[in-house]
This record gives structure tokens, C-alpha cells and sequence, in this order.
């Protein structure tokens, strides 16, 4: 199943794809959380483009991926994201590896999108939209609901907070999974809580992604039963999307990719790993 990237500059041209996606059997239309323009995505410009989500069933994708203020393509204005200061600070830190940029940045837009959607009242406004938080971990989903349910306590009758029908968490619940990588150890351990609302997913082929059999061995290390492990590796996934099981599974993993005759070998990869200072050494 694809996924669709949605033209968000044109709130017509948006909803437009959406249906025409929809028609060729598209399961979800990816979002970006970041301002470009002037327009943070759940803005009331873009009714139309909800109103076709909620029409097609296609599952709103927020994918996070930090934009650095000062670029812009030819004909836009300025963009911003939330987690430009994190990667300011990160470029001018003198860190010797980018990792920072993804924990951080990833998180943090993730978590100032799921706290505006969800305490906006985004979902009482659409309430046939189903959400997916893609690529940004999920221990933090527990802290931030947590966070998100207090505040709504605290200020639920403030005349600045809109009117919401429930606690954010129970939105969340509603509305909402989060997915997780096979190397993510806390939620395995925190079953109950992530139930209905943790969905595996995998970054391979980027250098440090892991597959689903790292997932396999990670949570029967912490003991999950195997019922978990089949909601958190499948289920989820598949009721959020509406796919049927497959027929059969792979039961075998695969250690060996067969590659061209260019690849390099584990030689050169792991000579191209070493700090720069011990080449220069040599």
C-alpha cells in the first residue's frame, strides 16, 4: 500500500489528490507539522482537506521532519518548524554526530502537533479522522498525554481553552497510533497502556533501523506475550488502515541481501565508520 504526499500549499489542489488517491486504493496522505507560509497544517483554511479525509478514510500521516528557517524553495516564503531552535542549537554545539537532530527534532514536533490537535479541538471538529504519529518514537506519548490530561483539569473552563468533549487522552485512544521502532524498549513494558495505540514500523534501509525481527527479539526478551506482540507488530496497523491479515506470513529471517557487484563490502563499510581523526592518523 503507498502512501500519499498532499499538497498542503493549495488546500483545493490538497483534497483534490485525497479523492483521487482514494480511488487507486491509497491508505494514508502524509502531512508535514511544520509552518510554510504562514500555515501550520490544522489551520480552519484547510476544512476542505479534513472534510475529504474524513469522506475518503484515508488516515491523516503526520510525519515530522524539521525545516531550518532560513530555507525556502523558489516562490515560498520562509518556513518554520517547530523544532528549528533544536537544530540551531545542535549545528552550533559542536556535536560530532547528527543523532540529536533526529531524537529531538522528530520528537518535539511530533509532540507540539499531538498537543495542538488534540486540545484545539481538532478531533471534536472532525470526528471521523483517524491519525498516525510516523517516525517519531512513542515513549513520550505517555509523558505528553499525561501532561495534555492535566492541563485540560486545570483550564477546562478557562474561556481560552475550546470546549473539548473528553480528556486528551481518551481522544488520543479514539483517534490516534503512534508507531515504534523494533529498538524501542519502553513500550513493551508498558503493555496496557499502549494496547490500542502502538503500531511497529521500521526505518531500513537508513544505517540504524532496525527490522521487525530486532522488534521479536526485544519483546520477548521483556516477556510480552505473544498476544501483544501480534497487536503491536500487526493488528494495530492493520484496524487502523482497514487491512485484511494476510494469507500467509514469513516466518524465516533473512540475514542475506543479495547485492550488486558495486556494493561495498563489510571491509570498506566499517573502514568508512571510523572517525575521520583515525584516518587521518594513518
Amino acid at each position: 500500500f503507498f502512501a500519499a504526499l498532499v499538497p498542503m500549499q493549495n488546500p483545493v489542489y490538497a483534497a483534490e489528490e485525497i479523492y483521487r488517491v482514494a480511488n487507486l486504493g491509497c491508505k494514508v496522505a502524509l502531512v508535514r507539522p511544520m509552518d510554510a507560509m504562514g500555515n501550520y497544517p490544522i489551520q480552519p483554511k484547510y476544512d476542505q482537506v479534513w472534510r475529504a479525509l474524513e469522506d475518503t478514510g484515508l488516515v491523516y500521516g503526520m510525519h515530522p521532519f524539521g525545516a531550518p528557517g532560513s530555507a525556502k524553495p523558489p516562490g515560498y516564503s520562509e518556513q518554520y518548524s517547530p523544532a528549528e531552535l533544536v537544530r540551531r542549537t545542535i549545528s552550533t554545539s559542536g556535536l560530532p554526530h547528527t543523532f540529536m537532530s533526529n531524537v529531538q527534532v522528530f520528537q518535539s514536533e511530533g509532540a507540539l502537533w499531538v498537543t495542538d490537535v488534540l486540545m484545539s479541538g481538532f478531533f471534536e471538529r472532525y470526528p471521523g479522522i483517524k491519525a498516525a504519529v510516523f517516525e517519531a518514537s512513542s515513549t513520550w506519548i505517555s509523558f505528553l498525554l499525561d501532561e495534555c490530561d492535566k492541563a485540560f483539569k486545570l483550564h477546562r473552563n478557562d474561556r481560552m481553552l475550546p470546549t473539548l468533549e473528553r480528556l486528551p487522552s481518551e481522544t488520543f485512544r479514539r483517534h490516534c497510533v503512534t508507531g515504534f521502532e523494533g529498538d524501542e524498549t519502553p513500550p513493551s513494558m508498558m503493555p496496557e497502556y499502549y494496547r490500542g495505540i502502538l503500531a511497529w514500523a521500521s526505518d531500513i534501509y537508513h544505517h540504524d533501523g532496525s527490522d521487525v525481527w530486532e522488534a521479536i527479539e526485544v519483546m520477548k526478551a521483556l516477556g510480552l506475550s505473544v498476544d501483544y506482540q501480534s497487536q503491536f507488530l500487526g493488528g494495530n496497523a492493520r484496524k487502523l488502515y482497514n487491512i485484511k491479515p494476510p494469507n500467509d506470513f514469513i516466518r524465516k529471517r533473512v540475514t542475506e541481501i543479495n547485492r550488486p557487484d558495486w556494493w561495498p563490502d563489510e571491509k570498506e563499510i566499517q573502514d568508512s565508520l571510523r572517525p575521520e581523526s583515525s584516518v587521518f592518523d594513518r
